[in-house]
């Protein structure tokens, strides 16, 4: 259980999926991707229009051999670099203080901008 690092905490069931599938598929400038190696699903990155900026959310792992080789970093910027082609916002994302990736994200050239009670605000510099 990877609970830990969603926002939401709650179990999510099939009735659950269906109904956030439908409405991440009736919702503008949301984009979720998944990232591939050599034909294997290795994990997911979101981005969407949030507040007047784009928002990567559900930066997802789930190939843990992966880890380390540069290949979500590489996504990351080519789905940036899709985003910023479509409007030219800035780039921000929230990552929960319990989650231990956020060195990755600092490694990304995104920094803290605000901290709130449970999660940290990053912006892309």
């Amino acid at each position: 259980n990877n609970s830990q690092y969603f926002f939401k905490k709650n179990t999510i069931f099939l009735n659950d999926q269906i109904k956030w599938f439908k409405k991440y598929s009736d919702t503008a400038n949301d984009f979720m991707f998944i990232i591939k190696f050599e034909n294997k699903k290795i994990g997911t990155i979101g981005i969407r229009k949030h507040e007047g900026n784009w928002d990567i959310y559900n930066v997802i792992l789930g190939e843990k051999e992966f880890g380390g080789k540069g290949f979500m970093s590489e996504a990351l910027n080519l789905i940036i670099e899709f985003a910023i082609n479509k409007y030219t916002y800035n780039i921000t994302a929230r990552v929960l203080k319990s989650n231990e990736n956020i060195k990755w994200y600092i490694e990304n050239n995104f920094q803290i901008i605000n901290e709130k009670n449970d999660y940290y605000l990053v912006k892309k510099i």
